[in-house]
């Protein structure tokens, strides 16, 4: 994957120390949108890609594609099972309000 900037590894950082009670703690601010210190959406998608990785699947958090180039497009998660990989993607519904897509790829 691509070389994260200093903001994105930092919340790589801070969920990667989260387990199950602290992502539901996380998913309540969340709900609420009182996630401080994550940016608009950020902190959902890192939330989900975290939930994977704790159930022993292979997850690649967000990345930009052209990876290292000037990204056109942002993939919000990766999730490999199997031989399959899925392409995450979340959608703003509302205010407080997301929709979650997984795409086969």
């Amino acid at each position: 994957m691509a070389v994260k900037s200093d903001t994105d590894e930092k919340y790589i950082s801070t969920v990667e120390k989260m387990g199950w009670e602290e992502l539901a703690d996380l998913w309540e601010q969340i709900k609420a949108g009182t996630a401080v210190g994550w940016a608009e959406g950020k902190a959902l998608e890192h939330l989900v890609v975290r939930a994977f990785r704790l159930s022993q699947l292979t997850a690649e958090y967000p990345f930009d594609v052209p990876p290292g180039g000037r990204a056109f497009e942002e993939i919000d998660g990766m999730v490999v099972l199997g031989s399959n990989a899925f392409l995450l993607y979340f959608a703003r519904q509302g205010m407080r309000s997301w929709r979650g897509v997984g795409f086969l790829g």
